[in-house]
């Protein structure tokens, strides 16, 4: 940069002024002159004939002075100058300071045109000034002047308005009234010429503008964000509002802006004033490519953490740098740094998580402790108004664009899958173009299935030590052996991938750890293994291995007895995906099931018509039904609801199908179901008790206790298999252990019906002992059940009984019942109940 100290009045110009203008007025001038105090408004003529000069002078005030000169009145008593001025130092014969001024600048004028270099003239750069020019000029064409001491020459108190500007054409022009807005301003970059600044690169920037004809004129410079002026024409023009934003975001960027943050700072801009250009091809024509976002996770030297290294790259798998968004959220290359304490640096992620998912700035109510408050406010503007970021690639010459939408998701699920802690150890390698974070383990896997589940929605790529990370593509299968009446056989074929996953599996994260890498299970894939761990630990008789037919895998086989009252639990399977364990005609059933709307009515035999109260139909008709499907019953109505009743009106309605019936009580109430069937009905019954008892071949309904069927269920019951077996007052065989549960669960029956007013007095574990006596076989294997009773397990329990198990309180039979089963069922823990 020229001194702007060195200007001197040119000599030839001293001596003419001196003619008529004493040295102090001399000197005067020429310091009104150095410190751009005169403005010429007004000339006309030449010093060969005669010219006219008029301006202002600006020091204590703003005087008004003028000159003129005649050249025919050289050697009269006035001689050849004339001035005028408003000042009081002013008089006809020694003139004043401000006349003298004006004087000079007109000769100046001259002066310059005459000996400008117009060695530049041709070169789009501006004319070389002589020592002694005092009209400034910029110092390239095409910038932005960011103060007008800026200006070549320019004094250090200047404003635009005082000073005289050097034209291109060596014209100096006082500055001009701007005019309104015409035109557009295109901003050229060429990053293949950088120039350098401590240390860093960046491009060539010049600002070009395009008139109304749309001509391109190099010869232009911003001043500020006020205006633009033509140093071709001397034009000015205001910048309109847009355009003062869109320069001012620039200038605050000054000097080290860069290509990406000039298209960022375009894109928010009046595309009907500002056009970018790079590398010669306007921004909307250069090739956009998308960035590509993978993932990868190791193992960090500490075992407790996990390192999460994150990468973009276009489709070449070129990488790119990554979206400026998410390098500010580091601390080391980002912006982190610079809140307070770390408490304040994540309860603003905190709070910028809430703003982005509720729509509101209220992240700025925690950002004043950030020394970059101004920064964070733009980034994260811009993140709520583009679609897309852009990011140049000189080599290439494409636009990485990136999908700030995209960007956001990521960022708000670091946060809401791993907390905000994950920002803990958070990096970014501009060279290597890498963020990295690191974990704890535990953190990771519980928010990876969640994470996993979002990325993939934008086709990200997650690697474990460098092992796609993927979900689990279940091959298990169930094959169906044989069938008795209520029991078949289950074959459970696994293969060793399966296998390893069942045996590794995290059931609460959904997360395999597997020899073949990390293997992510889906909430319906953590379903199904539930079943198949509690399958393979509990339930199978049998296990072996055999080889697949078609693809030769060595399969694991686990033989599994089911009761057919578990078909709903196989229906369950189905609708995840797992299928071969179900007849058709089960299908059906199930699907009916579970769309039930209305109990079907059936025939009431003729002694009980006119008996039976509207709720004890509805109790009928269900065992009917149940029966009907080759299920099991509970029936749990309240003491005096009638249960012996609707228990022999089912009877009676299946007599004729069956052989043999087989009623077990306490001995209290034998008599009472003898008179009860001798009352309601025409059936015999023979009551199986006493020291001196029989079996009668041809008895077809037997009455017996409890404590017979416990002394005889290895002799007497032991060949026999019953078409009906009703257990009452099955509270009584509460406990899962006792010698007469276990004698219940030995008689072969094909159809069961427990009654009890309490289907649970104590906890879980007796509701789970009474349904599996009503439906041998329902959970399972029963050696994994547990005593513990809590809210889950409670809600399981309703949802497995709900179609075996009905109970009407005595408030509820003076109403109507709601016509679905499973409303019906109330389960009650603890004297509370669970609807």
């Amino acid at each position: 940069m020229i001194n702007k100290n060195i200007w001197t009045l040119p000599e030839e110009i001293k001596i003419e002024a001196s003619q008529y203008f004493s040295t102090l007025l001399i000197s005067k001038a020429s310091n009104h002159i150095k410190l751009a105090r005169v403005s010429v408004s007004f000339t006309k003529g030449s010093p060969e004939s005669y010219f006219i000069v008029s301006g202002i002078v600006k020091e204590d005030r703003t005087h008004e002075a003028k000159v003129v000169y005649k050249k025919r009145l050289i050697g009269t008593p006035d001689g050849p100058i004339s001035t005028n001025c408003d000042c009081h130092q002013w008089n006809a014969e020694t003139h004043c300071s401000h006349t003298t001024a004006i004087y000079l600048t007109y000769y100046l004028h001259l002066y310059h045109e005459k000996n400008i270099s117009i060695d530049n003239s041709d070169t789009g750069k501006p004319p070389i000034a002589l020592d002694s020019t005092f009209a400034v000029s910029p110092y390239e064409y095409g910038s932005i002047v960011t103060a007008p001491h800026h200006l070549e020459r320019a004094p250090s108190n200047s404003t635009y308005s005082s000073l005289q500007y050097l034209l291109h054409n060596k014209k100096i022009v006082n500055f001009p009234i701007p005019a309104p807005w015409k035109g557009k301003i295109i901003i050229k970059i060429i990053s293949t010429e950088y120039s350098q600044r401590d240390d860093e690169l960046y491009p060539t920037i010049k600002f070009i503008y395009e008139d109304e004809d749309k001509n391109h004129i190099h010869e232009i410079s911003l001043l500020e964000n006020l205006y633009l002026f033509n140093w071709k024409n001397g034009e000015n023009y205001h910048l309109p509002s847009s355009l003062k934003d869109f320069v001012q975001k620039i200038r605050l960027q000054m000097p080290h802006v860069q290509i990406d943050d000039l298209i960022k700072i375009a894109q928010k801009a009046n595309s009907e004033f500002v056009e970018l250009i790079v590398d010669d091809l306007p921004l909307h024509e250069i090739p956009e490519r998308p960035a590509n976002v993978r993932v990868h996770l190791k193992q960090g030297k500490r075992k407790s953490l996990i390192d999460i290294e994150v990468y973009f790259h276009d489709e070449q798998e070129n990488l790119l740098p990554a979206p400026d968004f998410l390098t500010a959220f580091t601390f080391t290359g980002g912006k982190l740094s610079s809140f307070r304490t770390k408490k304040d640096t994540y309860e603003f992620i905190h709070e910028l998580v809430s703003s982005y998912e509720h729509q509101t700035e209220d992240y700025k109510k925690v950002i004043h402790t950030s020394g970059n408050r101004s920064f964070w406010i733009n980034l994260i503007t811009h993140s709520f108004e583009q679609e897309k970021a852009f990011l140049y690639n000189g080599k290439s010459r494409t636009l990485s664009s990136y999908d700030t939408t995209f960007v956001k998701d990521l960022f708000i699920a670091f946060v809401k899958d791993f907390s905000d802690l994950f920002f803990r150890f958070s990096k970014y390698d501009s060279v290597e173009r890498r963020l990295s974070y690191a974990v704890s383990t535990t953190m990771l896997f519980q928010g990876l299935n969640q994470f996993y589940n979002k990325m993939k929605l934008n086709n990200v790529q997650i690697f474990y030590n460098d092992t796609q990370l993927n979900q689990w593509s279940s091959k298990i299968r169930f094959e169906r052996k044989s069938s008795t009446t209520n029991w078949f056989d289950l074959e459970l074929a696994i293969d060793g991938k399966d296998m390893d996953i069942v045996n590794n599996v995290d059931l609460e994260t959904g997360i395999a750890l597997t020899k073949d890498g990390l293997v992510l299970l889906s909430n319906e894939q953590k379903s199904i293994l539930k079943f198949v761990k509690k399958y393979t630990t509990h339930e199978s008789e049998n296990k072996f291995q055999t080889q697949d037919e078609v693809t030769n895998e060595t399969l694991n086989r686990f033989v599994l007895p089911f009761n057919r009252a578990r078909i709903f639990e196989l229906f369950e399977l189905r609708k995840l995906g797992v299928d071969g364990a179900l007849t058709p005609e089960e299908v059906v059933l199930c699907e009916r099931l579970s769309s039930f709307e209305e109990m079907p009515e059936y025939e009431i035999p003729e002694t009980m018509k006119g008996v039976l109260r509207p709720y004890q139909k509805t109790g009928y008709n269900w065992l009917k039904f149940l029966y009907e499907n080759r299920l099991g019953a509970c029936l749990a109505d309240d003491m005096g609801l009638g249960k012996t009743l609707q228990t022999i009106t089912f009877v009676q309605s299946v007599y004729e199908e069956v052989e043999r019936v087989l009623i077990v009580c306490p001995v209290s109430i034998l008599l009472n179901w003898e008179a009860e069937f001798k009352k309601f009905s025409n059936l015999d019954v023979h009551i199986y008790h006493g020291g001196d008892r029989h079996y009668p071949p041809e008895a077809k309904i037997l009455l017996t206790s409890y404590g017979v069927m416990k002394k005889e269920v290895d002799d007497t019951f032991a060949d026999k298999t019953f078409d009906l077996l009703i257990l009452d007052e099955v509270q009584h065989l509460k406990n899962i252990r006792s010698q007469g549960a276990y004698a219940a669960r030995r008689i072969k029956a094909n159809f069961r019906i427990c009654l009890t007013g309490t289907p649970v007095e104590n906890d879980l574990a007796e509701f789970y002992n009474i349904l599996d006596l009503s439906i041998p076989g329902i959970w399972g294997d029963l050696s994994f059940i547990r005593s513990s009773s809590n809210k889950k397990s409670r809600l399981l329990a309703r949802k497995t009984a709900a179609p075996f198990i009905l109970r009407r309180t005595k408030g509820q039979v003076l109403t109507d019942l709601p016509p679905k089963i499973e409303n019906n069922v109330y389960l009650s823990f603890n004297d509370a109940e669970l609807e």
